[in-house]
């Protein structure tokens, strides 16, 4: 009997052993590199008007009425009074922290702030108050290539900072390490040559768009312009994405992709479903109207896909079928703008360029102005002003003759 129970105590002191020995683990000091995250508070407490400041980093510029404000990439927005565009003058800066693209309904401005979208009364620009804010509506995005998203309800910014942390391991398994968190830009095929900023939003009458480049947009009622109401969202496949501006015009929304724009019918506030498909187009082309035609600007080479740069009309009279009127050779197009029957292209070291598109099957026979002394990156009309943000300042222009176009006046940078 005591021989059997040694066996026995043997048998068990054996598979112990071979247990431990299966879960071999050994203690050591490791180096991590952990992400530095921001509390979303942060965030929303620093939005303030504070003295008026240089422009440092011009991105979007929108106008109302004798004012202009311009986007302080990733920081906020200049207000400023231009009753005389000759003589524009600094009133104040809205501070808004992650801040790329504004947009104005009515007496409301519409400003993205990192995840969130505020909406702010600018009926009196020297009192501009915060209505509403639509929290945690996006979740992820960049400014100059700098990325961010939302981890664990904080903000990160693709900073880690060095801690070394006592851990136990598995001795078969000695480097193995957590994985990098999770987010969608870091995780996409987005990388080189994208834009410095892209489009959150887009008006279409009564209606505002919000876009999130990998996964879709959201469609808001501006019945109460103060705060805008969630009415419905489209999902954007995989295959899709990114999207990183859309357009609106006549209830048909154009959502450029990879290889192709989709049209997308507007007339239904609870549901968007498609139309009709563009091919070979890219992500980057940008799109204006003027009745039935569209005027579409691409970009060639680099990470915006197109073979060429050029300038595409479209008959647009059909949704279900646009079709190309005439295509036209550009340089470097950036962006565009219209009073017909005058249309304005910035095409970045190129300059920008005026053309009278009456005949649209002669475009670039009638090109009537061309300013190659220019880096120009944007453009917007107000009246017959034509104001472009160019590489080194925003630049104000008398277009009451597009032939003979007058400088008025020139913000530095």
């Amino acid at each position: 009997m005591k021989k059997g129970l040694l066996i026995l105590f043997l048998a068990i002191l054996a598979g112990n052993f071979l247990s431990c020995k299966d879960k071999c683990n050994e203690t050591r000091i490791v180096e991590k590199q952990v992400p530095i995250t921001y509390p979303l508070s942060d965030m929303r407490n620093n939005l303030k008007t504070i003295a008026a400041r240089e422009i440092h980093a011009a991105g979007k510029m929108a106008v109302k009425g004798q004012y202009l404000f311009i986007n302080e990439i990733g920081e906020g927005i200049h207000v400023i009074d231009n009753s005389d565009p000759a003589n524009p003058r600094f009133l104040s800066f809205l501070q808004i922290p992650g801040n790329g693209d504004i947009v104005i309904f009515n007496n409301t401005l519409y400003a993205d702030s990192y995840c969130d979208m505020v909406a702010l009364a600018i009926s009196d620009v020297n009192n501009i108050k915060e209505t509403d804010r639509l929290k945690q509506i996006f979740r992820s995005g960049w400014f100059n290539e700098d990325k961010w998203s939302i981890l664990n309800d904080s903000l990160f910014k693709q900073e880690y900072k060095t801690e070394y942390v006592t851990e136990t391991i598995d001795c078969e398994n000695p480097n193995m390490v957590d994985p990098e968190p999770v987010n969608s830009l870091r995780e996409s095929t987005i990388s080189g040559n994208f834009p410095k900023v892209f489009s959150r939003l887009n008006l279409n009458e009564n209606d505002l768009f919000t876009i999130e480049p990998l996964s879709g947009l959201r469609r808001y009622s501006l019945s109460n312009p103060s705060s805008p109401v969630f009415i419905s969202a489209l999902t954007i496949p995989q295959m899709e994405s990114p999207l990183f501006w859309t357009f609106a015009n006549q209830k048909v929304l154009y959502a450029p992709f990879f290889a192709r724009t989709i049209l997308f019918d507007l007339s239904n506030p609870s549901s968007i479903p498609q139309i009709s498909v563009l091919e070979n187009r890219a992500p980057c082309d940008k799109f204006i109207f003027e009745g039935q035609i569209a005027y579409v600007i691409s970009q060639g080479g680099g990470f915006c896909g197109n073979p060429v740069s050029k300038l595409d009309l479209l008959d647009i009279s059909d949704a279900s079928a646009p079709t190309i009127i005439s295509t036209y050779p550009m340089k470097s197009p950036q962006n565009l703008a219209i009073d017909f029957p005058f249309l304005y292209v910035c095409e970045g070291v190129n300059g920008f360029k005026v053309f009278d598109v009456t005949d649209k099957m002669n475009v670039d026979k009638n090109l009537i102005t061309s300013n190659t002394e220019l880096h120009a990156n944007d453009i917007i009309l107000s009246g017959k002003v034509v104001i472009v943000n160019a590489e080194d300042g925003i630049y104000q222009f008398d277009a009451t003759d597009p032939k003979n176009l007058k400088q008025l006046s020139k913000i530095s940078f």
